[in-house]
């Protein structure tokens, strides 16, 4: 089945949709690690990098504008097979962490760091030569990539598709070893010896570190079962490339999805509106008080402005105003603002 150009148009409409809403939830995971200065961690590192890979592979999205010319082109192809790879290869890595720390007990995570982005990087750059040297890179569908040439059918099962299955089974691997080991610890003594909160906290940090993984399996499988039929019949399914094109360039945005389920990271927003919010009424409280004075100066030879009315009056401001405060002694702002008041 032929793919028409007005399906062509629908499918590049939706490709460049996924790929800003994944261009989105990239950066909203790079801003909140910056911001919040969580990189010291070695889990959090493994996310940055993979949303990085994401972000990047979302704006190479856009290159799609201009497949018409071959070096663009040229160019798009060979960064959506490095940092694609890069995708795979760090939920793999996340997936291995996890392992080491729920089922082997490791303490020597941090360790392997080095050893793991050397591999990572080592094997993005490689897995990107072979169709380079055959001169492969070029149109592939509706937009560009490793191409349908001879060489081209080969390097995509070789260098990708192949990598790809390995990959979703080795997850999943993982991840069912990783559960049940967590089924077997729930009762176990070495558990029990946890507080509730730290058993709850240890059993929501395995979920939304599991979350990348099945994201990564969902979104991958479709393009897939694509590939293998286009391999087959020598031909493209509009269904199964629309299919592909919603699901293979979202992956940033659900990962940004499953990072913002973080309990830390929205604690820490609650925070920072509430700081924001504070000074907000501490400002309010200032100009209220600043009124209130400038009132009771004009007023001050007023008869009419009896003595029990601006006692009313400062009992109700002095109690808006010490709550006010209350909620913004956190605020350097506010302190300082009160401090030269």
């Amino acid at each position: 089945m032929t793919v028409t150009d007005e399906q062509l148009q629908i499918i590049l409409f939706v490709r460049y949709a996924t790929g800003t809403l994944s261009v989105i939830g990239a950066l909203f995971i790079l801003i909140n690690i910056i911001y919040f200065k969580k990189l010291h961690k070695v889990v959090t590192r493994y996310i940055f990098w993979l949303t990085v890979c994401s972000l990047i592979n979302g704006v190479n999205n856009f290159l799609s504008f201009f497949v018409s010319n071959a070096v663009i082109c040229y160019i798009q192809g060979i960064i959506f097979q490095i940092f694609q790879q890069g995708t795979f290869l760090y939920t793999c890595v996340i997936a291995t962490n996890v392992f080491l720390a729920v089922v082997a007990k490791s303490r020597k995570i941090p360790q392997y760091e080095l050893y793991f982005q050397t591999f990572v990087i080592v094997y993005m750059i490689g897995f990107a030569i072979p169709p380079i040297l055959t001169n492969d890179y070029g149109f592939a569908s509706a937009w560009c990539w490793i191409d349908n040439s001879g060489y081209g059918k080969m390097w995509r099962f070789t260098v990708f598709y192949i990598p790809l299955i390995f990959y979703l089974l080795y997850v999943i691997g993982m991840y069912f070893v990783i559960i049940i080991q967590t089924i077997i610890q729930k009762n176990s003594m070495i558990n029990k010896s946890k507080t509730k909160k730290q058993r709850v906290k240890d059993l929501k940090i395995l979920r939304r570190l599991i979350a990348y993984p099945i994201i990564f399996v969902l979104v991958w499988t479709p393009p897939l079962i694509n590939r293998i039929y286009n391999w087959s019949t020598d031909d493209d399914h509009f269904i199964l490339l629309l299919l592909q094109t919603i699901t293979a360039p979202s992956q940033g945005f659900l990962n940004a999805i499953a990072y913002g389920f973080d309990d830390e990271l929205r604690s820490k927003y609650r925070l920072l509106f509430s700081t924001y919010c504070s000074c907000c009424c501490y400002n309010d409280c200032c100009c209220k008080k600043r009124e209130y004075k400038e009132e009771s100066e004009n007023t001050a030879t007023d008869s009419a402005f009896s003595k029990s009315k601006k006692e009313s009056y400062l009992k109700n401001f002095s109690r808006i105003f010490i709550d006010c405060f209350k909620h913004a002694s956190h605020c350097k702002f506010c302190n300082d603002k009160l401090t030269n008041y």
